[in-house]
């Protein structure tokens, strides 16, 4: 249940202690306490040492385990930390076909292609995260700055101002 709970993993300490109990519990092979060491190196240490720590736990995870959507994330989120970018797009594919319906997966799609250079595919993504009638504001904010990013400041602004309702008197900042 703690593992579960976002407040609990602010405290790295204590989840820490959970993933030792899980693996005294589970033994050496398994899943639940690898997932999470492997989400906590991620979330507690941005050094490559724990990114390539984190992938080989997510390695034995994917290998051994029902494949889901945070494994295929979380392998991707190491695989960039690391400079694999290829990598990290492969595994987002691979959760999108998971979810394909997932606005935040596609919108990390679109950034790692950017990254990669490659500009229409990071385009594409973008254009189908916002056609989605459940994408949010936080995303729609997402979307815009990748477009900025991209030199696109014009589109990103017609989508920030389009975000807003007309009755928004003040818009924010951004």
């Amino acid at each position: 249940a703690a593992l579960a709970s976002a407040s609990a993993w602010t405290d790295h300490a204590l989840i820490g202690r959970i993933v030792e109990r899980l693996q005294t519990a589970a033994g050496d092979d398994g899943v639940s306490w690898r997932e999470a060491k492997a989400r906590l190196l991620l979330a507690a240490d941005p050094a490559e040492k724990a990114a390539a720590e984190a992938s080989v736990l997510l390695n034995d995870v994917l290998r051994t385990a029902i494949p889901r959507v945070q494994h295929y994330t979380l392998m991707a989120t190491a695989l960039e930390r690391l400079n694999n970018h290829r990598g990290a797009a492969e595994n987002l594919e691979k959760a999108l076909s998971l979810d394909p319906e997932s606005n935040a997966i596609l919108i990390e799609l679109a950034r790692i292609s950017m990254i990669r250079g490659e500009r229409g595919r990071s385009l594409e993504y973008l254009a189908e995260a916002l056609n989605s009638p459940a994408i949010t504001g936080h995303e729609r904010r997402r979307v815009a700055a990748i477009l900025a990013a991209q030199n696109e400041g014009e589109r990103a602004a017609d989508i920030l101002v389009a975000s807003y309702g007309p009755e928004d008197k003040e818009r924010p900042a951004d």
